[in-house]
């Protein structure tokens, strides 16, 4: 929910409390919780230490439910610094570390039964096949998610299911040469985005309410509703600082530049340009 502070307050809590114990695997998924809250602030380097750290003591204790869930956090963390990587090869490689982290987790969870981490994994390697512009691969493997998160009861990866097919009718209308199938792919999008957010909003996920928020101001933005898309840019930056989700943060700056640029409040739009320049 955003909470970081209490979030690695309880981490470092549990992780004293394991080594005064001496239950290894209780070091080991300190370190794994830990590890999220730094790749959630966007603190990379932090997490990945914690991560292999948890991993080398999964490994050496034979905890398979561990080691699945390290992999598909290191997978992620690939993911994150792909996204912020300048370098056409530096993208490639680590989307290919991503993919080869998930594939491992897969693997691993479809051995142990583990229905919740086999439906995150199908979301995280749908992720990456988007990026790569495949958007039929993506779609399928979001949709397995979906089935198995609705069978499970799992409402706030339902949420995220919906929000990340959204995501390929999004950058799929991008690629549309045809206006009217590009509009139409938008309003498919529009539709996802929606259901995600009715359901963030209902289990109280602020960053699922952000990422829809976001999500939701492009496409209006893509229909020159330049005032309703302003709005939801804004509302994900009140709450994104509300948390402080640099990453949110980032993202609610430059789409805020961009639909002031549309609008041809260039003052502004520079001025958000300048804070996202700045993160």
């Amino acid at each position: 929910i955003g909470s970081y502070d209490s979030a690695f307050q309880y981490g470092n809590a549990s992780l004293q409390l394991a080594e005064k114990l001496g239950f290894r695997k209780g070091i080991a998924s300190s370190y794994n919780n830990i590890g999220v809250v730094f790749d959630d602030q966007g603190k990379y380097a932090l997490a990945l230490e914690n991560y292999f750290k948890a991993l080398k003591i999964f490994e050496l204790e034979n905890d398979k439910y561990g080691e699945a869930i390290t992999y598909n956090n290191i997978g992620v963390i690939n993911y994150e610094q792909a996204k912020h990587q300048q370098s056409i090869d530096s993208v490639g490689t680590n989307y290919e570390l991503a993919l080869k982290n998930y594939f491992k987790s897969l693997k691993i969870r479809e051995e142990i039964g583990d229905k919740h981490g086999v439906a995150a994994c199908y979301s995280n390697i749908g992720v990456i096949y988007d990026e790569e512009g495949n958007y039929s691969d993506a779609r399928n493997n979001y949709l397995k998610s979906l089935m198995i998160r609705e069978e499970i009861g799992d409402k706030h990866g339902v949420a995220s299911c919906y929000s990340n097919i959204g995501i390929t009718y999004d950058e799929q209308a991008k690629n549309e040469q045809n206006p009217d199938s590009a509009m139409r792919y938008y309003d498919l999008a529009l539709k996802n985005y929606l259901k995600s957010l009715s359901i963030a909003n209902e289990i109280g996920d602020k960053q699922g309410i952000i990422a829809s928020y976001n999500n939701i101001g492009i496409v209006y933005r893509k229909h020159n509703r330049n005032a309703v898309a302003l709005d939801y840019f804004n509302r994900s930056l009140k709450l994104a600082r509300e948390i402080g989700s640099k990453e949110d943060i980032i993202e609610s700056y430059k789409n805020l530049s961009e639909i002031y640029s549309q609008m041809n409040d260039f003052k502004n739009a520079y001025r958000y340009q300048l804070l996202f320049s700045q993160i």
